[in-house]
């Protein structure tokens, strides 16, 4: 086990992708799950706070410690794959891209793929992590299906997929019996708070839960084959009703073509509004002059990838007087140029950051689709009004985008931090959630509470049950 107690040394772990900051006493590596319960045994019996992280991608200061200790996850990288089963056992500290560099020799993938690769899967089942094949297959929750983990009693537990239904609106395992009122869960995309309702299967208590119930360190994960072919599209609109048109024309026949191989059927739909292209087009010259956005597509293929290209080069044709801008990808080659077209966004956002002394207020909000186009009117109208620099990116296909604003004083964060609360207030008004993939943290936890109000206490009161001292990633979401 490493053990650093010299916060010099160990600087670089008091802050995560958020650049929020916290403290810690002391900072266990553990080399295995022993070490790991010896650590967490040795918190308990002190009643010092404990704090999990994984990576540190996040964005909301989830695995940030406030005071007593930090145990890092990042030496718990077990990956064994059963390819007969199509699943894995994965360590909480593993990476998602070293998952997936394991799968390819498999012919294997996950289909949640959280936007940051070096995020760990302990982490993005912490935050129950989804990305931009969210649309076709959803966030990490529908693919998991055990876990093992270490209880703030000490204990041991394994859950099992199908094996502990909650019924009579109680929560029932080892001597726990903890009864709780329904609040509203929206079914969308949603990442905020605890996941409860009636009916559930208590595994998904504890995804999503962000470290605050229990101590991860196995995770069994459920698998696909790859597709054999990928067939991906960025598509140019010249104005927002051609947008809308074919936006609403490809989600309806994914929907409904869902488990059909021969037809239209995206497994992604993302938005790029015109401030991103401008950015964009710095290093992509062949943008179009005259695009006002951009959706790219991809769509997974069993054969005969020339008649999907013509079938989507006819929908395109009907929305889109930008048909002849089209970029398409069937190659490996081709994919991951589109894959380093996405990514560029944020690594520019985040170089201008660093390198101009602007800071950013970044939304994950999102509501249902048939609330879609009011929901985009007004962020739009807000954000016209603010008379701040922004962008607009994300999952378009989930309802879901995230506004980049930016400022550069106190006024400004005043207006950009006034602007997020008001969208906030709005999405719920269209009973869409505040976090749809990020979490809640210790970041956004007042705008969990203005989603729900005094209900949150039904939360409050699971985690007081489980964990009465509040040692357990103390400071996230209540």
């Amino acid at each position: 086990m490493i053990v650093k107690e010299d916060i010099s040394t160990f600087e670089n772990y008091l802050k995560d992708a958020s650049n929020y900051i916290g403290n810690a006493e002391a900072l266990y590596i553990p080399e295995n799950k022993e070490e790991l319960v010896e650590v967490v045994l040795n918190a308990i019996a002190q009643n010092k706070r404990i704090t999990i992280q994984g990576s540190r991608t996040g964005l909301t200061g989830s695995a940030v410690s406030e005071g007593g200790i930090l145990c890092s996850t990042e030496l718990l990288n077990r990956c064994d794959i059963d390819e007969d089963n199509l699943t894995c056992w994965v360590g909480a500290g593993l990476k998602y891209f070293e998952l997936e560099q394991e799968l390819k020799k498999y012919n294997l993938f996950l289909p949640p793929n959280p936007t940051e690769t070096t995020s760990s899967l302990g982490g993005n089942l912490g935050a129950n992590a989804s990305g931009s094949r969210t649309f076709k297959y959803g966030a990490t929750r529908e693919w998991v299906e055990e876990i093992k983990l270490i209880l703030p009693n000490g204990k041991d537990l394994h859950l099992k997929r199908g094996e502990n239904i909650i019924l009579d609106n109680t929560i029932r395992f080892l001597d726990y019996n903890i009864e709780f009122v329904d609040i509203f869960m929206p079914q969308i995309k949603h990442a905020a708070g605890y996941y409860l309702r009636n009916g559930m299967d208590l595994i998904d208590l504890f995804i999503g839960s962000e470290g605050t119930l229990g101590v991860v360190y196995d995770i069994k994960l459920r698998l696909l084959k790859r597709p054999n072919e990928l067939l991906g599209l960025i598509v140019y609109f010249a104005n927002k009703s051609e947008m809308f048109g074919f936006l609403e024309e490809v989600r309806e026949l994914s929907i409904s073509n869902f488990g059909n191989k021969d037809d239209i059927s995206a497994r992604l739909i993302e938005y790029f509004d015109i401030n991103s292209l401008n950015i964009l087009k710095q290093f992509y010259h062949q943008i179009p002059a005259d695009a006002n956005s951009a959706i790219w597509i991809e769509q997974e293929i069993d054969e005969n990838p020339d008649e999907f290209l013509e079938m989507w080069y006819d929908i395109i044709q009907k929305h889109s007087g930008l048909v002849d801008s089209t970029w398409t990808a069937l190659d490996d080659k081709q994919h991951i140029e589109f894959a380093k077209f996405r990514h560029k966004l944020p690594e520019e956002v985040y170089e201008n950051l660093s390198s101009k002394n602007i800071q950013k207020i970044g939304t994950d909000t999102a509501v249902e689709s048939k609330y879609f186009k009011d929901y985009y009117d007004y962020l739009y109208n807000e954000l016209d009004s603010l008379g701040l620099d922004y962008i607009v990116f994300g999952h378009i296909g989930n309802s879901h985008l995230h506004a980049n604003v930016f400022y550069q004083s106190e006024s400004e964060m005043k207006l950009a931090k006034d602007f997020y609360m008001r969208l906030i207030k709005y999405t719920i008004s269209l009973g869409g959630t505040v976090s749809a993939e990020h979490g809640i943290g210790k970041i956004k936890k007042p705008y969990l509470k203005e989603m729900y109000g005094d209900k949150l206490d039904i939360m409050r009161k699971i985690k007081q049950t489980i964990d009465p001292n509040m040692l357990f990633g103390f400071g996230n979401l209540f």
